[in-house]
């Protein structure tokens, strides 16, 4: 990310002075030199066109997939989140006010239950 920070803050001094030749020559503090106006035009002239229609249905359609990702990751969170709500309503009571020994007690009485059951 720093490396593109730093190639953008070299496009943005670039530019400024571009644009301070260009306004010093408008005023004619400065001599036009062709080679400069002629590097500059084809710099303006190869940027792409971004109003083009396919570009810009591209541009939604790709902005309309990352958000349906975001809203996907959302929901399952979600889910999860009620699943464990539902676990633990489950795991110490309807009312979430059981006492821990009394959990714990249920617990170990379901496991002797199940010891019993393998053996009988």
């Amino acid at each position: 990310i720093q490396g593109k920070l730093n190639g953008l803050q070299s496009l943005t001094e670039k530019l400024l002075t571009a644009k301070k030749y260009l306004q010093a020559c408008a005023e004619g503090k400065c001599k036009v030199n062709t080679e400069i106006v002629d590097h500059l035009q084809t710099i303006v002239s190869l940027l792409p066109n971004l109003n083009t229609p396919d570009l810009v249905h591209a541009m939604i359609v790709k902005t309309n997939d990352m958000h349906m990702a975001v809203y996907l990751a959302s929901l399952i969170r979600s889910v999860i989140a009620l699943h464990d709500l539902v676990n633990n309503k489950i795991r110490y009571g309807e009312d979430g006010m059981q006492d821990n020994d009394e959990a714990l007690a249920q617990e170990e009485e379901k496991k002797e239950e199940e010891k019993l059951k393998d053996t009988g």
